[in-house]
């Protein structure tokens, strides 16, 4: 992580889990259920009208605020994913690492993102763009570019994730045939205790163990002393 985000942010943790050698291809009934009955609390839980009252949410729309993003416009990750699944949409099917992140976001109201550790070109770091850095966004479509000043994920060639968790990019998606993964939740706010994202981590990586296999560890990295930096071995 750059200094000044660490400086910017010095409530920040960020949850991290390491998958290797994983299968991730085909689907799971079990997966399917759990996702089902994560729709069905959602939507006996909430109301698309009071959801930014939750802290969770509030607390990633003042993130978002902070970096110049206007949240009404750019819901957060998870508030996104939530609002789909009041407005009666299904938490989507992608693959079995992405559908078991997707689900562990409605049942923590988290976000999370990752790559395909094979896609990735040297070291992961959390930064300020300084702007005008070409984006490819997860899905094609045409080619964006960052603003000065959003957070974003970057590896040594490109940026990975714009507007801190709002978009990964396409060439390091998951996919069905990705073997080694790295995922990540963030909170930046302190409405959302360290807690909160240990309890994320570790129920991705028992989803993760069960559907998917493979080697599975798990960190959370904060700021000290205005720094932040993990290494993935």
């Amino acid at each position: 992580m750059s200094d000044d985000v660490a400086k910017s942010y010095p409530q920040l943790r960020i949850g991290i889990v390491v998958a290797k050698n994983i299968q991730n291809a085909g689907g799971n009934q079990e997966l399917d259920s759990l996702k089902r009955l994560a729709e069905e609390k959602i939507r006996n839980n909430f109301a698309s009208q009071t959801l930014v009252n939750h802290p969770y949410i509030a607390a990633w729309r003042e993130t978002y605020r902070s970096i110049g993003v206007k949240a009404k416009k750019y819901n957060p990750t998870c508030e996104a994913l939530i609002r789909r699944i009041l407005d009666g949409e299904r938490i989507p099917t992608i693959n079995l690492t992405v559908d078991a992140y997707l689900l562990v976001e409605t049942e923590t109201l988290l976000p999370c993102g990752g790559y395909d550790l094979e896609k990735v070109q040297g070291d992961i770091t959390l930064r300020f763009s300084s702007g005008s850095e070409p984006f490819s966004p997860l899905g094609g479509g045409p080619s964006e570019e960052t603003n000065p000043g959003e957070v974003v994920y970057s590896d040594s060639k490109s940026v990975l994730t714009r507007k801190w968790n709002f978009r990964d990019a396409d060439s390091t998606k998951i996919t069905s045939s990705t073997r080694n993964v790295v995922l990540f939740s963030e909170a930046a706010m302190t409405q959302i205790p360290t807690e909160a994202v240990s309890s994320f981590t570790e129920k991705l990586k028992l989803y993760l163990e069960k559907f998917c296999g493979g080697d599975i560890r798990t960190l959370i990295a904060s700021v000290e002393q205005g720094s932040l930096s993990w290494e993935i071995a």
